[in-house]
């Protein structure tokens, strides 16, 4: 059987790799609106992508306060259904 720590480990290094990529994907996004004159179809398809991916790390971030920060003495928790 698994332990606590160990299922819990992945959770917590997979959002960190989350936020590696969204800064990278924030420094693109500056970068190409900075230095690219595009249609506006394609800026806006690029705005969408960021504000998906903004709301994706937001989401990650609550999963991970949820589990190893709220309920962190609570291994029942882990059964139940954030939302």
């Amino acid at each position: 059987m698994l332990s606590l720590p160990s299922c819990l480990e992945p959770l917590s290094k997979h959002t960190l790799d989350i936020y590696s990529l969204y800064g990278v994907t924030c420094l693109q996004t500056w970068y190409y609106f900075r230095n690219y004159e595009d249609r506006w179809l394609l800026r806006v398809t690029v705005l969408a992508i960021l504000v998906l991916e903004t709301i994706h790390a937001i989401l990650a971030m609550h999963v991970v306060y949820h589990f190893l920060i709220l309920n962190f003495d609570h291994p029942l928790a882990l059964l139940r259904d954030i939302w």
